[in-house]
């Protein structure tokens, strides 16, 4: 049943609250000290290492590399609802993933500053797949996710592969990256 309070609940949580507070926090004038070089780093990232990474984190990575695919399907049965939630879904498993991490307490320690990067190159990572997927649905919207981590411009061939694989993080010109900024999304009230 449809509702105007629960269209208004709906874009509060999911654009404002969940992909408008993602963009903001990794685009956090604070989480970007000089001296880290937000790419992912293949060698914190071994499966066999749990004292970093969880479960919850590998899970994540694997949600991630399948999430084009999944979404393509979906649009491609007009299933467009179906599709929206997977994304939202890699947007939760994605801001819970930096609650894990903690990325405001990794910046006040450069012998971190690997492990940050890291972190903030799978949570960019999930932004552009999110924004290339919703593009669709909001042009405008996910343009200016886009230019704020600083893809404005890429392949349009390699626009759908996850890019969190060596050697394909390196292709995102991070000087780009749009620090601070204001909300993208503003609550309804």
């Amino acid at each position: 049943d449809y509702s105007d309070d629960r269209v208004i609940q709906l874009l509060n949580a999911d654009l404002a609250d969940t992909l408008g507070n993602l963009l903001l926090r990794v685009t956090s004038h604070k989480l970007h000290p000089k001296g880290c070089v937000i790419k992912l780093h293949l060698h914190l990232f071994p499966f066999e290492n749990t004292k970093i990474w969880s479960n919850e984190d590998y899970q994540l990575l694997e949600f991630l590399r399948n999430l084009p695919n999944v979404v393509g399907k979906y649009y491609e049965m007009y299933e467009f609802g179906r599709g929206i939630n997977e994304i939202m879904e890699s947007l939760y498993k994605t801001n819970q993933f930096l609650e894990r991490h903690k990325p405001w307490i990794l910046v006040s320690h450069p012998s971190q500053y690997e492990l940050l990067g890291t972190v903030l190159a799978i949570s960019i990572e999930s932004l552009r797949l999110s924004a290339t997927l919703l593009r669709p649905i909001m042009p405008g919207s996910c343009e200016e996710i886009l230019a704020r981590i600083g893809l404005g411009n890429f392949d349009e061939g390699e626009e759908l592969q996850c890019w969190l694989v060596e050697g394909m993080m390196e292709r995102c010109d991070r000087k780009n990256l749009v620090l601070g900024g204001q909300p993208l999304f503003n609550k309804i009230r």
